[in-house]
């Protein structure tokens, strides 16, 4: 199998090096940044390097693209004309909805679309260099097929999906938004925004108030060193659903400053108590 990966940063260095690890095929990557394209080679994450969509779509059966979720479309328009009969293209994006409902008249009958997002732990940073062999392992392939899906192509994505460690499974593109709006994307507001309420607090204080970071503030903001193009995509793309989920937080967070407020400590240990139990049980 001929196996092409569009942008090797973290994610598509991650599923290089995994494709390698399995001996899934011949890989050939792509990608604008020659720098990234160069390490790459350095690394010996593929057979070929190009920075050209053409050549790339002449000499793959499938195609993963691991670009920033607002280029992802024109990616597929590109490739398009270039692919081989029944040739499969799949992305890894994180937000599903815009993407589907860009390209979805775009497809022609003879290629298979599938859209796709591994839920990774622990991907932060840019570069083929940010990859790492198993960071699929034991996380969930998300499929959510489109009317430019058939079943062939997602047994090959999901088939793909398991070899590499994880668990293929399906729903639609509008439930992927929301469920992943409040566990992955909300999380990254929380982060970003408490990284810029740190430099405000910082300069009210006069001094930097980092140096006094403990474990909980490292793990909260950790996500916060991710790529800032590929966010800036994920929050204008999803943001609906993003703000239902930050509503809902947000109500939490007055519930919470009330009992503070109230000097209501019964109520208060006990709201603690139950998000607790609700973190020991689902990850511990």
């Amino acid at each position: 199998m001929n196996i092409g990966i569009v942008g090797i940063g973290c994610i598509g260095s991650s599923l290089a090096r995994d494709f390698i690890a399995q001996g899934l095929g011949t890989i050939h990557i792509c990608d604008s940044n020659p720098e990234f394209l160069r390490d790459a080679e350095k690394l010996g994450l593929g057979q070929t390097y190009t920075s050209d969509l053409t050549v790339l779509a002449k000499h793959t059966d499938i195609i993963f693209i691991c670009a920033p979720v607002m280029a992802i479309p024109d990616i597929i328009r590109a490739l398009i004309p270039h692919m081989k009969e029944g040739g499969i293209i799949t992305d890894v994006g994180s937000v599903k909805g815009f993407v589907v409902d860009a390209v979805s008249a775009d497809i022609p009958s003879h290629i298979h679309y599938i859209p796709a997002h591994p839920v990774t732990f622990g991907t932060t940073g840019t570069g083929p260099s940010s990859g790492r062999e198993g960071v699929f392992a034991g996380c969930k392939y998300i499929l959510t097929p489109c009317s430019s899906s058939n079943q062939d192509g997602l047994n090959i994505v999901a088939n793909i999906a398991r070899q590499i460690g994880a668990e293929p499974i399906e729903m639609t593109p509008e439930q992927h938004d929301r469920i992943l709006g409040f566990t992955s994307h909300l999380s990254h507001v929380i982060a970003f925004s408490t990284m810029q309420a740190t430099g405000h607090i910082s300069r009210i204080l006069g001094q930097d108030v980092m140096d006094y970071a403990g474990g909980s503030f490292k793990d909260m903001t950790r996500v916060a060193a991710s790529d800032a193009r590929m966010w800036r995509d994920i929050f204008l793309s999803n943001r609906d659903q993003i703000q239902s989920g930050l509503d809902a937080l947000v109500q939490q967070i007055e519930i919470l400053n009330t009992l503070m407020q109230n000097n209501d400590a019964e109520a208060l240990e006990k709201f603690i108590t139950d998000a607790s139990d609700m973190r020991r049980t689902r990850f511990e």
